[in-house]
C-alpha cells in the first residue's frame, strides 16, 4: 500500500481579556446614595462569605448559603485529521488521502444546585456533536453530521436524599443511558485517545429521556431506571424514525464495585503520577421493546428493531502513573417488518492501557475488536464481519494533573478492509474512520483541548 504522510501540527491558543470602567456624574439624592452603599456592602459580605461570583476551578455565581449556585463551563476540542486508504467507496480504486481540520467539540455546560445543595441540575449542548452517537437499536452508528449546529445533550435535575456523594438519589430529564462505562462514567474530555473507541461508538446508548434511581456507598455504585430507549434524545413521546423510534419502554441497570481506591479515581481514563492503587469492576444491562404501542414501521415493510438486549462487563486498574481498562460488550437485536430478517448478535472488545513517561507526558495504546453478525441489516452477503483496530498515541498535559489544557496525538490502524459491508459500520465522522473497500486504513489525529 502506498501512502504519503503530510502532517500539519497545530497547537496554540491566544486568550486576551480587557476591561474598562467609565464613571459619570449621577444626580442622586442622599437617600438613594445611601441605599446604593448598603447594597454594595451587602454584596461584599456575600463575596467574603463564599457567595457572589468567581472562579474556584470553574466560573460560578452563587449565594452565601450555598443553596443556589450556577457553574459555567466550556470545552473546545480542535482536530487535524489525515486519513490514508487504498480504495474509496466514492472514487473507486484510486489511492485516496483525506486531510483537514475539524472542530470536534465546542460545548457549553451550565450546572449547579438550586433551593438546596441536594438539588442539582445540568443543561449542556455542543456545536460539534449531536446528542446521540452509536445507534444500538439500529445496529449501526448514527454518525454526527450536523457539525456547527448547537444540539442539546444533557438536561436533567437530580436530588440527593442523603447529601451529595452518598446514599440514594433520583434523576429526571434527558441524560446518558447508564450503560458503557467508557461513555457513562467519563466526560468527553477525560479520555486517553483523541476519541472514544469504535466499540463505544457502535454500542453506546447515547442520550435518552427518562427517570433514573441511584445509590452510592463507599464500595458500591448503582444506577437503574426507565427511559424512551437508546438514542432518543430531543424527541417527542410519539417520535418515529426508521430503525430507531421511541421505545414502548426501556429499562437499564448498572452496578459498579470499587475494590480499592476512591471513586474519584475512575472519573477519567488516566492515572497521574503519585496516585494510589485503585481497582473497579462493573457491568450493565439494557432492554428495550419497540413498536407495540408507539408508531411502528412494520406495516410499511421497513425493518424495525422489535427489541434490543445490550449487556457489558468492564473493569479498570489504576496505579502510580499507569492505567488499564478492559470491556466486553454484546447485544441481541430482534426485528419485525421487512423480509429475510433474523435475530442478530453483535460483540465488541476494548483493551486499553497508558503510562506516564514524565509528570506531564503519557503514552497509551488501545485495541478495538468488533465481531458483528453478518445477518444484520446493511451487510453485503459474504462480507467480513470482524474488524480489528489498534490505536497508539500520547498526551501532553500543559497543566499537571489536569485535563484543562491538553494536546493529544494518535494513529489508528485497521488490520482488515473496513468498508466491505454496505456502510453498516463506517464511515463514522466521530472517530474519523472513513472505510476502505479493499484494505485497511490509517488515520492520524491531532487534537488541542481547552476546558474552562
Amino acid at each position: 500500500m502506498s501512502r504519503k504522510t503530510n502532517v500539519l501540527l497545530f497547537a496554540g491558543a491566544v486568550l486576551g481579556m480587557g476591561s474598562a470602567a467609565v464613571a459619570s456624574d449621577l444626580d442622586l439624592d442622599r437617600a438613594y446614595a445611601a441605599e446604593l452603599r448598603a447594597d454594595a456592602d451587602g454584596r461584599t459580605s456575600l463575596l467574603q462569605a463564599g457567595g457572589g461570583a468567581g472562579h474556584d476551578g470553574m466560573f460560578h455565581i452563587g449565594d452565601a448559603s450555598g443553596a443556589n449556585r450556577l457553574n459555567i463551563r466550556g470545552v473546545m476540542q480542535f482536530r487535524y485529521m489525515a486519513n490514508f486508504r487504498d480504495s474509496s467507496p466514492t472514487i473507486g480504486t484510486d489511492n485516496e488521502t483525506t486531510i483537514g481540520f475539524q472542530m470536534a467539540s465546542a460545548k457549553l455546560i451550565f450546572d449547579g444546585n438550586v433551593i438546596s445543595e441536594n438539588l442539582e441540575f445540568r443543561i449542556d449542548g455542543d456545536f460539534g456533536q449531536p446528542a446521540n452517537g452509536g445507534n444500538t437499536a439500529g445496529g449501526g452508528p448514527a454518525g454526527r453530521d450536523n457539525f456547527g449546529v448547537f444540539t442539546l445533550q444533557n438536561a436533567y435535575a437530580k436530588y440527593h436524599f442523603e447529601g451529595q456523594g452518598s446514599g440514594w438519589n433520583i434523576s429526571w430529564g434527558q441524560m446518558k443511558v447508564p450503560l458503557l462505562y467508557e461513555e457513562f462514567g467519563n466526560e468527553d474530555w477525560t479520555g486517553l485517545a483523541v476519541e472514544r473507541s469504535l466499540v463505544n461508538e457502535l454500542f453506546t446508548g447515547g442520550f435518552t429521556q427518562g427517570m433514573m434511581f441511584g445509590y452510592t456507598s463507599d464500595q458500591i455504585a448503582f444506577t437503574a431506571g426507565i427511559s424512551d430507549g437508546a438514542g432518543t434524545a430531543n424527541s417527542p413521546y410519539n417520535f418515529q424514525a426508521v430503525g430507531n423510534p421511541e421505545a414502548d419502554f426501556a429499562i437499564t441497570a448498572r452496578l459498579d464495585w470499587k475494590i480499592q481506591g476512591d471513586w474519584a479515581q475512575f472519573a477519567d481514563m488516566t492515572s497521574f503520577r503519585g496516585s494510589n492503587l485503585g481497582a473497579r469492576l462493573g457491568g450493565a444491562i439494557h432492554y428495550q421493546s419497540n413498536g407495540d404501542t408507539n408508531p411502528s414501521f412494520a406495516s410499511t415493510g421497513v425493518p424495525l428493531t422489535e427489541s434490543v438486549l445490550l449487556y457489558t462487563i468492564d473493569g479498570a486498574v489504576e496505579g502510580d502513573g499507569w492505567n488499564l481498562f478492559a470491556a466486553f460488550v454484546g447485544n441481541n437485536n430482534q426485528f419485525q417488518g421487512g423480509t429475510g430478517l433474523s435475530d442478530t448478535d453483535n460483540f465488541g472488545v476494548v483493551l486499553q492501557g497508558g503510562v506516564f513517561l514524565t509528570h506531564d507526558f503519557e503514552i497509551f495504546a488501545r485495541y478495538d475488536g468488533l465481531f458483528l453478525d453478518s445477518a444484520s441489516p446493511g451487510f453485503t452477503a459474504g462480507a467480513d464481519d470482524s474488524f480489528n483496530f489498534l490505536t497508539v498515541g500520547g498526551n501532553y498535559y500543559f497543566v499537571p494533573e489536569s485535563h484543562a489544557a491538553k494536546f493529544t496525538g494518535d494513529v489508528v490502524f485497521s488490520f482488515n478492509d473496513t468498508l466491505p459491508n454496505g456502510g453498516a459500520v463506517l464511515p463514522d465522522n466521530t472517530t474519523g474512520l472513513l472505510g476502505d473497500i479493499t484494505d485497511g486504513e490509517v488515520l492520524l489525529r491531532l487534537q488541542m483541548q481547552l476546558v474552562f
